[in-house]
């Protein structure tokens, strides 16, 4: 999708944030590329800086999508990245498409 349509994806769906699904908690929406080789600096990145939002712009140009950031908690303590896909979480969440 289009880097506007992922910022409005990504604004409809901020309600998400502290729900708890069935992989953990959703602590993040972010804005990530589609491409696995910009995925990877994406990831990279994040785990780096923890500004999503700079880093989200770094890939305007690009195919996006959204997605959550799980148990962040995870990735300070023990530097596991858990991730998922907007559409790959449960219905009962309540995700507004």
């Amino acid at each position: 999708m289009k880097f506007k349509e992922a910022v409005e994806l990504a604004s409809k769906n901020e309600h998400l944030i502290g729900k708890k699904s069935d992989v953990g908690i959703i602590d993040q929406i972010v804005i990530y590329p589609t491409d696995s080789v910009l995925y990877e600096e994406f990831k990279k990145q994040f785990l780096m800086n923890d500004d999503h939002q700079s880093i989200d712009g770094n890939f305007k140009d690009h195919d996006v999508s959204v997605g959550v950031i799980l148990n962040k908690f995870m990735i300070e303590e023990n530097a596991v990245f858990c991730f998922s896909d907007i559409f790959n979480l449960e219905d009962s969440l309540g995700i507004i498409c």
